[in-house]
């Protein structure tokens, strides 16, 4: 059974890993300013069309966490 229980543990881990624990910290470190850059920039580019650009960057946002937790 503990056998069986190490070896679905191993799996699951492999499956879904956790995020690199450094690559959180680093990441917490620039997030602010990555955004910042983010929103600045997209301001610029769709000041007509402010709902697509906040849209956007939400989008933005949960794509760069998803491919930091990856």
């Amino acid at each position: 059974w503990e056998t069986k229980q190490k070896i679905l543990e191993d799996l699951q881990k492999r499956i879904n890993p956790r995020p690199d624990p450094e690559l959180v910290k680093k990441w917490e470190k620039i997030e602010k300013d990555v955004v910042k850059t983010i929103k600045e920039n997209m301001d610029t580019l769709t000041q007509d069309e402010p709902e697509l650009s906040q849209a956007t960057l939400e989008n933005l946002y949960v794509a760069i966490r998803r491919s930091v937790q990856e």
